[in-house]
């Protein structure tokens, strides 16, 4: 076999019976995790294709990859042919039911082999992969129309992963943006099971109940846009608002009850808040309005509970909630903060039940963690446990990454800015970044927690006139690299 490898050349590589073969393995599908791996071990792979040579055991330092590039490329396209098996469909069903619909198969199994080839060459590989997938589609007799998607989906294959963990895609100009970005149907459920074949090939603790319900919401939300069914933001708040007081109408809540509510809560709520979240919200105040108040649910098929805290508005007190989450061990996944027009807080935490713990303790854990809570916005605790555990994990100091902190102003909201994290995760960090952000004056108002096994990647909106001083926008960054050092 070695000998044989050893007379695969450019000569071989231009032979187009050679090509139409090698393309035939992604036409065909069958065995095609099984074919890649075996060309791989012995070399093939690399003297076909000389970029993919420069990624063999090419190790990733970035403490959520835990596979060289060749490794996990080869894991993403056995995820993406699994989703198209019918014997897998347990697995994700809903993900193996859009890839078995899926006319252009081959373009993704094609994209996952050529998504991470460019890595490694340093600059943007997304970018600089398109030329290695463009370069194959011409010499293996692809259309026009499957070039420019595989082309796509290579320079775009972290789109979606990024809007749905870092962004608000409650807003509608988040779900506007991605949605000229992707354009078209066909795009938006290609780059839906690639990034989810992507996130459970590049590390199992990454895949979890949460991420899944992310990207779905995202997808669903992008596929209503792309149709035309979302209207203007006007419409869409609306329309929250009209499926909230449906809701409360069926369940005989008067409908003074319900203004009283509304009026509470003001208009910007509806721009801030997810239909399902407002339905939640408002059935668990609307018959007890009478703050502070705290209600937690088990979301389903999940690890985790939503929290929700209404109180009125006082000093520091996302930070305090934050440590009492982290105190029970629990990792905060997001986190919307909310101010009313009559200074009061609603606050909406999502948080992720300690491995240790099976699902039959959920209960118990629940009951537990609203006691405290209770206890804490009716001022009978202090929850002020201090962040003295800052220790990182062996890994973590054996393949470091420095802290990156981005401050971006908002272009249609003044004094909104977006904050972006980068950051070795450890025990009480966004209690204490929070707590940055109130020293320096900054009102946050959405937080997106992305925890990548040890890396976290963090999204803030906050609101503060204060930072358009670029001393006090250097002061805050230095303020925040401290607690990430």
């Amino acid at each position: 076999m070695v000998g044989a490898t050893r007379k695969i050349n450019r000569s071989f590589y231009q032979n187009s019976e050679n090509r139409r073969r090698f393309a035939g393995f992604f036409r065909s599908g069958n065995g095609l995790t099984q074919t890649l791996r075996f060309l791989n071990l012995y070399g093939v792979l690399g003297r076909y294709l000389p970029a993919w040579e420069k990624i063999v055991g090419l190790l990733q330092h970035d403490l959520f990859h835990i596979y060289p590039v060749d490794d996990h490329i080869l894991a993403v396209v056995r995820n993406v042919r699994r989703l198209a098996l019918d014997m897998h469909s347990h697995e994700l069903p809903y993900a193996s039911a859009l890839m078995q619909s899926f006319e252009k198969q081959d373009i993704l199994y094609l994209a996952a082999f050529f998504h991470d080839i460019a890595k490694g060459r340093g600059g943007d590989h997304a970018v600089q992969g398109i030329a290695d997938a463009r370069q194959f589609a011409a010499d293996h007799f692809l259309t026009e129309e499957e070039s420019d998607l595989l082309a796509w989906l290579v320079e775009n294959h972290l789109l979606m992963s990024a809007v749905a963990q870092k962004e608000d895609i409650q807003d509608p100009g988040v779900l506007d943006a991605f949605c000229k970005r992707v354009q078209t149907h066909e795009r938006l459920s290609a780059l839906y099971l690639l990034t989810i074949s992507d996130i459970r090939g590049t590390n199992p603790k990454l895949w979890n109940a949460w991420r899944a319900s992310l990207l779905e919401s995202l997808f669903h939300a992008a596929g209503r846009c792309l149709a035309g069914n979302d209207g203007n933001p006007h419409a869409l708040f609306g329309r929250r608002r009209q499926e909230a007081a449906d809701l409360l109408t069926r369940a005989a809540v008067p409908e003074k009850q319900q203004k009283k509510l509304w009026n509470a809560l003001g208009s910007a709520y509806f721009a801030r808040h997810q239909s399902r979240e407002i339905l939640w919200h408002a059935a668990n105040l609307v018959h007890d309005f009478e703050p502070p108040i705290v209600r937690s649910r088990i979301l389903p098929q999940s690890d985790s509970f939503q929290v929700m805290v209404f109180m009125p508005n006082g000093p520091r007190l996302f930070a305090r909630l934050c440590r009492i989450f982290s105190r029970h061990g629990f990792d905060i996944l997001a986190a919307r903060a909310f101010i009313t027009e009559h200074d009061y807080i609603l606050d909406t935490f999502i948080v992720q039940i300690p491995s240790q713990h099976a699902p039959e303790d959920y209960p118990d854990i629940q009951s537990a963690l609203e006691a405290e809570l209770n206890s804490f916005i009716h001022g009978h605790t202090v929850a002020e446990t201090q962040s003295c555990n800052r220790r990182i994990s062996r890994r973590s100091r054996y393949m470091p990454i420095a802290p990156s902190i981005t401050i971006t102003p908002e272009e249609d909201y003044p004094d909104r800015y977006s904050v972006e994290i980068t950051a070795v995760n450890r025990p009480f960090l966004l209690a204490d970044m929070a707590e940055v952000f109130f020293a320096h004056n900054v009102s946050l108002r959405y937080a997106k927690i992305s925890t990548l096994d040890e890396r976290v990647e963090d999204s803030f909106t906050v609101f503060s006139p204060d930072l358009k001083n670029p001393k006090i926008q250097s002061s805050l960054k230095q303020a925040l690299l401290e607690q990430l050092a």
